[in-house]
């Protein structure tokens, strides 16, 4: 089967959408620094220079702007240097970093001005700041007609934008986060003539309000009769779905004409390169004039050739008469195994089963589920022994009228007994309500392990219920529901492990402060070596989960872990796609 992806332009309608690839710097997508020789296919850059407002990009020297309202810039450093670029094939003016130079568009309700002619629409490099941004944007024609539709960005703070950087500058130096500018696209109607484009009002850059940024612009011309155009071909590290070891090359094909691709045109899409053949053809039956589709190819490379390899290759669109685009691309074929190291770990990238699937049940089960109380609506339950410590919460004098200021949490575990838990019924239910995967809470803040683990004695199986819900849980699944994904939400770090508490502190009475047993604890040993990466390990053997979900973070061995994950994941003889479980 073809995978293909659509995205639905709408006649006589704007439609503003940000397109957010997912992926580790390096996999996002690729950004030239001339522009394309296309001729008349080539986006055309609208100057915003006397439109820009905002100083968002800094270099390492000085530092006079301010991007968000508190002081934060993108690193100039980081980014392409001022001029033309292409982004995914897309001409772009990129803007300039000098000193004192403003450098984007805070969207706040500006006319846009556009050069004359017929267009498929517009591309632009555009973020938010202080959270995702959208408000309605109108585009205007020479006839007088107007559309009106929403415009939106995503947040700059994080990775796996067209344009990204691994940190930015702030008040106090260097933060260490990844940032991106996003490529979003915006429809015309190629019937008229736009004249010209009203930015949403948003909001200036100010702390804790969330302001929409435009840094770039690009008009897509209309072509006459079928013209098809290929963009952003790259290889990837996941898996063609259903096709075992296969791996997927993307690309995104688009129809600059003024006429319909129909079945008769039959377009087909295939990768040629000396290292692999092409095993599943994309094939494209239909594309309405300025429609665009992402799609998936799936190539096998040839087995003398070492995973890893870097070769140059050509992905091509062919159909009926002289229908055909082309785009030369460097192509890595085959997926090496994952080291520990974050420039390794980042080439990896969220499977196709993840990214398609719309709906997951996460699952809270622990000892917290015996008391089962916070005040609705208010604050989380499973976070009961935590509350119990503050003499302010709520929990705290619940705790001392229900159970006594004597009756220590650990006094819930005997009572965690799981004697109605039927692991079919839960799984039936799942799939029942569409959901493809479940994430179950294997061990919560309260360190309490609902799997037989050998590191710990705080388990399921020692104490409490005396079983292995984990197993019996993934055992269900994998028998009765086996379309669904199972997977386990881990908790790095432990309020209250003597060898490292989270809350500072081993367990005590929170009314004397006396101290309290941590039942099942061994003593005298490094948290995070001896425990924390030890449990990780035992969750990837023993169940081999398909999502790994991990909490709070802090200190941990999760690069060697993560490498591990992945490689037992890829390293089989029927290999499967995992995603990252933000354990770092």
């Amino acid at each position: 089967m073809p995978h293909t992806f659509r995205k639905k332009r709408n006649l006589g309608s704007l439609i503003g959408l940000t397109i957010v690839l997912i992926g580790a710097p390096g996999t996002t997508g690729s950004i030239s620094p001339a522009p394309l020789t296309n001729n008349s296919l080539d986006p055309i850059p609208v100057s915003l220079e006397s439109y820009f407002d905002n100083d968002g990009i800094d270099s390492v020297d000085i530092r006079d702007g301010n991007f968000d309202g508190s002081g934060y810039v993108y690193p100039a450093e980081e980014l392409p240097a001022a001029g033309p670029i292409a982004v995914d094939g897309i001409l772009f003016e990129f803007p300039s970093s000098a000193p004192g130079v403003r450098n984007n568009v805070v969207a706040l309700g500006q006319d846009i001005e556009l050069p004359k002619g017929h267009y498929h629409g517009a591309y632009v490099l555009l973020a938010a700041s202080y959270g995702a941004n959208s408000g309605i944007a109108t585009v205007h024609y020479s006839d007088g007609s107007a559309v009106q539709a929403p415009f939106s960005a995503a947040d700059w703070y994080g990775g796996g934008g067209a344009v990204h950087a691994p940190y930015r500058y702030g008040p106090g130096g260097t933060d260490p986060h990844p940032v991106s500018i996003w490529l979003g696209q915006i429809w015309f109607d190629p019937t008229k003539e736009p004249v010209s484009l009203t930015l949403p009002i948003t909001n200036p850059p100010l702390p804790n309000r969330s302001s929409l940024h435009m840094f770039a612009l690009s008009m897509q011309p209309i072509a006459s009769g079928k013209v098809l155009v290929l963009r952003a071909a790259r290889s990837t590290s996941k898996l063609f779905p259903n096709a075992d070891g296969v791996q997927t090359v993307e690309a995104t094909i688009t129809n600059l004409g003024d006429a319909w691709i129909t079945p008769e045109d039959g377009v087909t899409v295939w990768v040629n390169t000396s290292g692999a053949d092409t095993v599943a053809p994309a094939n494209i039956s239909r594309l309405a004039p300025g429609e665009e589709i992402r799609v998936r190819i799936g190539i096998r490379k040839h087995p003398d050739v070492p995973d890893g390899t870097v070769e140059t290759g050509e992905v091509i669109a062919v159909g009926a008469g002289d229908l055909t685009a082309r785009q030369e691309t460097s192509l890595t074929l085959g997926v090496p195994d994952y080291r520990p190291s974050d420039a390794s770990l980042g080439t990896h990238e969220s499977p196709y089963w993840f990214d398609d699937a719309k709906f997951g049940i996460f699952i809270h089960w622990g000892v917290y589920s015996v008391p089962a109380w916070s005040p609705p609506a208010t604050q989380y339950a499973e976070w009961y022994w935590n509350h119990m410590q503050s003499p302010t919460n709520p929990v705290y004098r619940y705790h001392a009228e229900m159970f006594g200021k004597s009756f220590a949490y650990d006094d819930f575990i005997p009572q965690f007994q799981a004697e109605k838990f039927d692991p079919r019924s839960w799984v039936d239910l799942i799939a029942e309500a569409g959901a493809k995967y479940f994430v179950l809470t294997s061990k919560h803040h309260e360190g309490f392990a609902l799997f037989d683990s050998k590191v710990s004695g705080r388990n399921s199986v020692a104490l409490g219920p005396h079983q292995d819900l984990v197993r019996s849980l993934f055992g269900a699944s994998r028998q009765y529901q086996p379309d669904l994904r199972p997977g386990l939400y881990y908790s790095m770090p432990e309020w209250f492990n003597p060898d490292s508490p989270w809350m500072g502190h081993p367990p005590r009475n929170p009314y004397t402060f006396e101290p309290e047993p941590y039942t099942g604890y061994q003593s005298g040993r490094d948290y995070v070596h001896d425990v924390q990466a030890p449990q990780m390990l035992e969750l990837i053997r023993q169940y081999d989960p398909d999502i790994i979900w991990c909490d709070i973070g802090r200190e941990n061995d999760s690069r060697n872990v993560e490498a591990e994950y992945f490689n037992q994941a890829k390293n089989r003889k029927s290999p499967k796609d995992v995603p990252q479980g933000r354990d770092g």
